[in-house]
């Protein structure tokens, strides 16, 4: 649902927010003028998503894109990955915390440049360079949802996989822009989800074959003029904050 306060034919704010799953509302995008009309006109906005919602059956209404967030902004600028709402927005964040809004979560934005990266190197990682290849797919088809929020976006499966057995030892997907489209920043790339077979009671077993396989996928980005790989990570998640700061 789009809406938009317009005030003598100009509009002074808009907002987009959506009904989600377990009665969790998402309000991806709100804006507004600078002046004090700007801000009436977005707390009035607040105010009727929030009334929306409940008629709806939502009983939580969250705040910003995040990172598993299926609604079409993900690429945007500054939004990226999914950071909810930037720490750097006074406005907006003065604006919600005096509505009584509570931080939820905290993202922090994980970035590597590409040009002159250098993989790491050990004895573990040189292993999967004798062992493995790695495989450049489309993702495929995506369900009808998220087909249609990321159709400015190109998504590309890096599987890693063992030149013996066949299996695939992990798998990530990187999302560039479409070429049509442009809507993303051509020489940025996000790293979408992963995925690595070696679980035990739900944890990873890190045997390198994750980082392996992104420090090797940075390089050839590089090839293809794409100077930035970013991906968001909650502070909390100590595990895929581990993992990428062994890459970077």
């Amino acid at each position: 649902r789009l809406l938009v306060v317009v005030n003598n034919g100009h509009p002074v704010a808009w907002c987009q927010w959506f009904a989600g799953d377990d009665a969790v509302a998402s309000l991806v995008a709100i804006c507004f003028a600078t002046d004090a009309i700007g801000t009436q006109a977005a707390t009035g906005l607040l105010a009727l998503v929030e009334r929306d919602a409940r008629a709806a059956g939502m009983t939580e209404l969250q705040v910003g894109v995040h990172f598993q967030s299926a609604w079409g902004y993900q690429g945007l600028e500054p939004i990226g990955h999914g950071m909810g709402i930037d720490v750097a927005d006074d406005r907006t964040n003065t604006l919600l915390e005096g509505l009584g809004y509570q931080e939820s979560k905290r993202i922090d934005r994980w970035e590597v440049a590409t040009v002159g990266y250098r993989p790491p190197v050990n004895r573990d990682l040189l292993a999967f360079r004798r062992s493995t290849m790695i495989q450049r797919d489309s993702k495929g088809l995506l369900p009808p949802h998220l087909a249609a929020a990321m159709i400015h976006l190109e998504i590309e499966r890096h599987s890693l996989v063992d030149t013996r057995s066949r299996a695939v030892l992990a798998a990530v997907d990187i999302w560039t822009s479409d070429p049509e489209a442009l809507v993303m920043p051509a020489a940025d790339a996000i790293l979408g989800s992963w995925t690595v077979p070696h679980r035990v009671n739900e944890l990873v077993i890190d045997d390198g074959s994750l980082r392996y396989l992104i420090s090797s996928v940075i390089p050839q980005l590089a090839e293809r003029r794409i100077r930035s790989l970013q991906r968001s990570v909650a502070t909390d998640n100590k595990i895929d904050a581990a993992t990428l700061h062994a890459i970077n």
